[in-house]
């Protein structure tokens, strides 16, 4: 390894050693299995024995009220000769109910990270497949695509920059010698996030100032204006729904919220030449 953050990949040795300093070039190589299936067996399983206890224990309740052993109902307190039935099912919940409630967090924890970018997945794929660092019983999780998420985030508009045929414009990145295989490419995130912070500012002002610019540059009629903000309106929303990962009553109160913009605008300042009412179709 050259210098104190430069990772030369082929220095390690063959094997796990070499796959860990492949994935650590760059964040965007590190995906992982989520186990989607068997977390849900696992889920269902637990669920399952939870439910059978609780049935036990409402059993026990229902049975204790009015007979001789109410004192289970009235009591946490065991002492020696007592049916304990009721104390070893709550001690089995104890156990069982903090596994549940863990692995069911966990899991919805899970399915806020993103899967993996093709382009990444392809990169990291066709190096294993390549290098076969590891016994081949051991590197099929790069197979399964629909399982793996990345622990990176993922900016759906910097993966869309490198996707493009202006992509060579972010290379090399400080990691572009650290492995010589030619179908692993590096990128230079410096470079990807201020085009796309760029190109984030510029969509910003064009949205904001193409619609005010046509209406103050061009005669009024409502037509027109009807048009424009409808065109303006629709080209916002659809930006802001393929660039984020935003839902679907966000984009109503940001598109609500940008309508306003428009209408402050159009309330504010005079027309250029008087406004003209659309041709009658007689």
């Amino acid at each position: 390894m050259q210098g104190a953050d430069l990772i030369i990949v082929d220095d390690y040795p063959a094997g796990y050693p070499q796959l860990a300093a492949f994935i650590t070039s760059d964040d965007n190589f590190s995906m992982y299995r989520k186990f989607d299936r068997p977390c849900n067996r696992l889920l269902l399983d637990l669920q399952s024995q939870i439910t059978a206890l609780v049935n036990r224990l409402d059993e026990l309740d229902r049975s204790d009220h009015g007979c001789t052993t109410a004192y289970r109902l009235q009591t946490i307190r065991h002492e020696e000769g007592w049916d304990d039935e009721q104390r070893i099912i709550i001690t089995k919940l104890q156990e069982k109910l903090p596994i549940y409630y863990d692995l069911l967090l966990k899991a919805n924890q899970l399915k806020a990270l993103s899967p993996p970018m093709k382009h990444n997945h392809e990169s990291l794929f066709y190096w294993i497949e390549g290098k076969k660092p590891i016994v081949p019983e051991e590197d099929d999780y790069i197979l399964h695509e629909d399982d793996l998420v990345a622990l990176s985030y993922i900016d759906h508009l910097e993966s869309s920059l490198t996707s493009t045929c202006l992509n060579r414009l972010f290379r090399p990145s400080r990691y572009g010698d650290a492995t010589k295989d030619p179908v692993v490419t590096y990128f230079s995130q410096k470079r990807i996030s201020a085009a796309a912070k760029s190109l984030s500012v510029f969509i910003a002002v064009a949205i904001l100032t193409v619609p005010v610019s046509i209406l103050v540059w061009t005669p009024w009629n409502r037509t027109w204006i009807s048009v424009t903000v409808l065109l303006s309106v629709l080209v916002f929303s659809t930006l802001l729904s393929l660039s984020t990962k935003i839902k679907a009553k966000d984009i109503l109160l940001g598109s609500a919220a940008y309508c306003a913009v428009l209408a402050t605008f159009l309330g504010n300042v005079p027309p250029n030449g008087p406004l003209r009412s659309s041709p009658s179709a007689g």
